[in-house]
C-alpha cells in the first residue's frame, strides 16, 4: 500500500510538473522511521513464523499506545475519561485473546 502511495506521488509530481523536496534535516529522520518500521514488520514476522502468534498478534496491535503515550510526554494532553476506560477495555481484551 505504501508502494503505491510513494508510486502515485511521483508519478503526480511528474505529470503536474511540481517538485518534490524536503527540508535537509529531516531525511535521517524519514531514514530513521523506515529503519525502525522495517525492523518491526520483520519482527512480527518473526513473531509469527515460529508460532506464537496468539501472542504477538495482540502485542502487535497495541502500537497505537506509543502514540498515546508520547502525546502525554510531549504534548501535556490529558485523557477524559471515557478515553481511558476504552484504553483500559482494549487492553484487557488484548489480554483475554493472548491466553
Amino acid at each position: 500500500m505504501k508502494n503505491a502511495a510513494l508510486f502515485y506521488l511521483l508519478t503526480y509530481s511528474r505529470v503536474a510538473k511540481k517538485n518534490i523536496s524536503l527540508p535537509k534535516n529531516t531525511t535521517s529522520l524519514i531514514i530513521l522511521i523506515g529503519a525502525l518500521e522495517a525492523t518491526g514488520f520483520l519482527a512480527y514476522g518473526m513473531g509469527v513464523n515460529s508460532e506464537h502468534t496468539s501472542i504477538v498478534a495482540p502485542i502487535s496491535a497495541t502500537f497505537p499506545m506509543v502514540t498515546i503515550i508520547l502525546a502525554r510526554i510531549f504534548f501535556k494532553e490529558r485523557l477524559e475519561l471515557n478515553q481511558k476506560i476504552g484504553i483500559i477495555s482494549v487492553l484487557c481484551d488484548l489480554v483475554s485473546l493472548s491466553i
